[in-house]
């Protein structure tokens, strides 16, 4: 590099912001195409220079930027060459997000929880959620023993708490009973209609809210649904989920409705 007061030697080029004379190069200045005259030329400004600028850019005009990229991302270009740096950059990207996720956690933990209270992401969340917890489950099963262990008080109450709920309220349903509401459903998830070996039995109306342990209050459900589920309303809860089926809706009414006369 040759100091600010030297001649500018063939080759070279000073910058107009910082002053510095530097090899006219792609290492140092970037270079952009002229539709106009049909040739390449290097910026004024060297590449430190144009980071500055357009870091101060970015900083005066939040909107448009945002909006800029906003919908340059949506392009088939941008989400290939997004595609390409990521693979080339894994651990670096890896690196920058822990960094960022260790000095903003409070912004982290906002934004979390408007993704998870959002229907058009919630969905996306929980299958990259379900996909990690199964190529993770060693890691998952010894996390979940672990915590377990540090947290006996919590789930004995838990526990109790529900089998007083049952305690309180009417507990009648019968193997037999369990089984037909199965081979009602097909087998399958009442609400969402996946099969599954292992189905739980989900009360339509919450314990906590006096649902009876009865055949006419027990749908059979996969693990998603039910804890999805919790203690929320059916009517309110089922139209909000993104597998919403109106015939299925059906189904579990006319069934539930057969039982309750039937109980009557």
């Amino acid at each position: 590099m040759l100091n600010q007061s030297d001649i500018i030697p063939k080759g070279y080029k000073k910058c107009s912001d910082c002053g510095r004379i530097l090899p006219e190069t792609t290492e140092y200045f970037v270079s952009n195409y002229n539709k106009n005259r049909n040739r390449y030329y290097y910026k004024c400004h060297c590449r430190e220079c144009g980071k500055v600028r357009s870091k101060a850019w970015r900083e005066n005009n939040t909107d448009k930027y945002k909006n800029y990229y906003s919908e340059h991302n949506k392009t088939a270009q941008a989400k290939e060459s997004n595609k390409r740096y990521k693979e080339a950059h894994r651990e670096v990207i890896k690196e920058r997000k822990k960094e960022y996720r260790q000095k903003n956690p409070d912004k982290i933990k906002a934004y979390d929880k408007q993704r998870r209270e959002n229907p058009e992401t919630v969905e996306h969340i929980n299958a990259m959620t379900r996909r990690w917890r199964a190529n993770n489950k060693e890691g998952v099963s010894a996390y979940n023993s672990q915590y377990a262990k540090g947290n006996k008080d919590y789930f004995r109450a838990a526990a109790q708490k529900r089998r007083n709920a049952k305690k309180r309220t009417e507990s009648t349903l019968t193997a037999p009973e369990w089984e037909r509401a199965k081979k009602h459903f097909n087998y399958c998830c009442a609400y969402c209609g996946k099969k599954t070996v292992h189905l739980e039995q989900e009360h339509l109306i919450p314990l906590s809210k006096g649902g009876a342990y009865a055949a006419y209050n027990i749908l059979p459900a996969c693990k998603s649904c039910n804890s999805k589920k919790h203690d929320k309303e059916f009517s309110e809860w089922y139209k909000t989920q993104p597998f919403y089926s109106e015939e299925r809706e059906n189904i579990i009414k006319d069934y539930i409705n057969n039982l309750v006369a039937t109980a009557l």
